[in-house]
């Protein structure tokens, strides 16, 4: 059997769209590693194009994601929640699962996240910038949300009708 392709799932792939499952500490602790070890491969073929990857974009359907936090390093979240949000943050973000795309922003500058290590140990995260609005773009993901759904109705469309005519 061949492994599968070690890309990001693309829209409109309904993984994309489903909002995660919050993995239950019960379940196949063999499952959660594979699926890490999944994750960090794709991250590790984009490189520097991704800063993070979440699993429903490696076709994993538990609440997880995998990041970078050192030039050769990758940690993974599991359970990840935000629970308090500050500031203002305007960037433009672009997507994996949208390649030739991206859009200008405006996310909470702060953020507090809550989530579990992989080895279960519970975390709390203060991130702000960069890191805030990775968590806040990877968390999206995990509620079966895409960067260009925090546009308004009629750019959203506009955006939807661009991608189609790129691929």
């Amino acid at each position: 059997m061949t492994e599968p392709k070690l890309e990001a799932v693309l829209y409109p792939d309904p993984a994309l769209l489903d909002p995660t499952r919050f993995w239950d500490w019960e379940n196949n602790e063999g499952y959660l590693l594979a699926s890490e070890k999944r994750m960090e491969k794709i991250l590790r073929v984009y490189g520097e194009k991704a800063l993070g990857i979440a699993a429903n974009q490696a076709g994993i359907p538990y609440r997880m994601f995998s990041y970078w936090v050192g030039p050769d390093k990758i940690s993974t979240l599991v359970n990840p929640e935000i629970v308090e949000s500050s500031g203002h943050f305007e960037f433009r973000e672009g997507c994996l699962s949208l390649p030739g795309m991206s859009f200008n922003l405006s996310r909470p500058d702060k953020v507090l996240l809550l989530a579990q290590e992989i080895d279960g140990k519970e975390v709390e995260i203060e991130a702000e910038g960069v890191l805030g609005r990775l968590f806040q773009h990877e968390v999206d993901h995990l509620d079966g949300l895409l960067v260009w759904d925090r546009l308004d109705a009629h750019k959203r469309q506009v955006a939807k009708r661009k991608f189609r005519k790129i691929q």
